[in-house]
């Protein structure tokens, strides 16, 4: 009897392990080419952020299908700490401009400045508007 029981809730919890949510999916999205990703310097509005420039283009992708652009931009610091800002871009837009922390703070002491940055852009279709 035992035994019985134990097969059953391995087999219960197997069955729960492998369940997975069903989502309506509304949107999709289509990697776009980044063509630049650039330091501006720092920003007006406050002096410990940086700007940093996005650029992307849309290639084959047609234009008047998009209903939005989003945007990741991923900054790794010197001491090897990541940071990452997710933002929306309207359509008609193919660049943006993210402010971020010039220097990572420890303690309050400088610790690590910018060492690396990486954007990712996604082209967000609507389903009414899937390209053919």
């Amino acid at each position: 009897m035992r035994k019985i029981y134990i097969l059953l809730s391995l087999i219960g919890l197997l069955l729960t392990i492998n369940q997975t949510k069903a989502f309506a999916k509304t949107d999709w999205s289509v990697p776009v080419e980044v063509t630049e990703v650039k330091d501006l310097g720092l920003s007006d509005r406050d002096e410990s952020k940086s700007v940093i420039e996005v650029r992307w283009q849309t290639g084959s992708v047609q234009k008047e299908k998009i209903s939005a652009f989003n945007v990741t931009l991923s900054v790794t610091y010197a001491d090897g700490t990541t940071i990452s800002e997710r933002r929306t871009i309207e359509k008609n837009a193919l660049s943006t401009r993210i402010e971020i922390p010039s220097v990572k703070f420890f303690g309050g002491r400088n610790s690590a400045f910018i060492k690396l940055m990486n954007a990712r852009v996604f082209a967000v279709f609507s389903k009414n508007q899937q390209p053919k």
